[in-house]
């Protein structure tokens, strides 16, 4: 696949809108429901993968199978004797290649973040078990229609997306004509971006906008709807916006809350009892923390047999 038929840096045309809309009727919000299953299933096979070769963390978190709704691109297909095939095809390949490289670096560079975050903040991981503790109690991993009563893991997940963004620039804009900004004027075709980073580090919007604090998030033990959710700029803007932002959620809710009710995520302290991390972050259009050493264990023996007999129940485990 060219860089020319990369839909997010494409030129606003008729193709353009094919592209977009063949990934919308595959990612859409109510379509992303269809995939929980496959999620579900996935998140187990990630667990089994922390349980048996924990310093791999980072391997194991690139596991997805959102590939398989290629067959469902595919269900779209005219015959192949129409003279639009060749076309749906392309569009479809196009997409597909896009939608792996999407999972295999933003979603892999969240899933990241979320061990560096255990890692630094263990009261924030503490909190969160104790919540899907007592809502789920033993024996049963949270799954979507447990979600609501997860609050504090919810706003575990809104702050993640506040705190670190795999793309901090999000992809470049163009003005479609002349524009006035605040006195300045914005001629037609200039190249915009969007400077996520800022936005949600912005301490007018988010106090202490470098700690990692999901609190911020919770009013009366609910999330606060006064608060500005990261969701609103993390995924980008007006017809950039990612397409696969609701699977991406739904896959993050996951890997999250599964792997919070299972292991606990630490590190070395210091002589302060704190812990004794130094993150660092690579640079560049794409972000994510940079390799770092910790130490990822079952909660208890419980967990571990439980983890086992999930692996060993699963279909594709007769």
């Amino acid at each position: 696949m060219k860089y020319d038929d990369f839909f997010g840096l494409m030129r606003y045309s008729p193709m353009w809108r094919k592209h977009r809309r063949e990934f919308h009727s595959t990612f859409n919000q109510a379509v992303v429901n269809l995939y929980h299953p496959v999620i579900l299933e996935e998140r187990i096979n990630l667990l089994r993968d922390l349980l048996a070769y924990p310093s791999e963390y980072r391997k194991h978190t690139k596991r997805n199978k959102e590939l398989l709704h290629h067959a469902r691109m595919i269900e779209t297909f005219p015959d192949v004797d129409d003279p639009r095939y060749e076309e749906v095809y392309n569009i479809a390949q196009d997409c597909s290649a896009q939608v792996y490289g999407a999972a295999s670096d933003t979603s892999f560079s969240n899933g990241i973040a979320f061990f560096l975050v255990l890692a630094m903040y263990p009261e924030v991981q503490k909190r969160a078990q104790k919540e899907i503790d007592e809502v789920m109690g033993f024996g049963k991993l949270p799954d979507f229609n447990d979600r609501p009563q997860l609050v504090y893991v919810e706003a575990l997940i809104m702050e993640l997306l506040r705190w670190h963004q795999p793309v901090p620039l999000g992809v470049a804009h163009a003005t479609s004509e002349d524009d006035l900004y605040e006195g300045y004027f914005i001629p037609k075709g200039t190249v915009v971006m969007g400077n996520i980073w800022h936005i949600l580090h912005n301490p007018e919007t988010y106090p202490d906008p470098f700690n990692f604090n999901p609190d911020r998030f919770i009013k009366d033990g609910k999330i606060n709807q006064e608060v500005t959710d990261p969701f609103e700029a993390t995924f980008g803007f007006g017809r950039r916006i990612c397409p696969g932002r609701y699977i991406a959620l739904d896959t993050l809710y996951a890997l999250i809350s599964s792997t919070l009710a299972m292991f606990d995520v630490s590190v070395p302290k210091d002589e302060n009892g704190n812990p004794d991390i130094k993150p660092s972050f690579s640079i560049g259009i794409m972000c994510q923390p940079e390799p770092f050493e910790c130490s990822i264990t079952p909660r208890s023996e419980r967990h571990e047999e439980l983890i086992q007999s999930l692996y060993t129940s699963l279909p594709s485990n007769p």
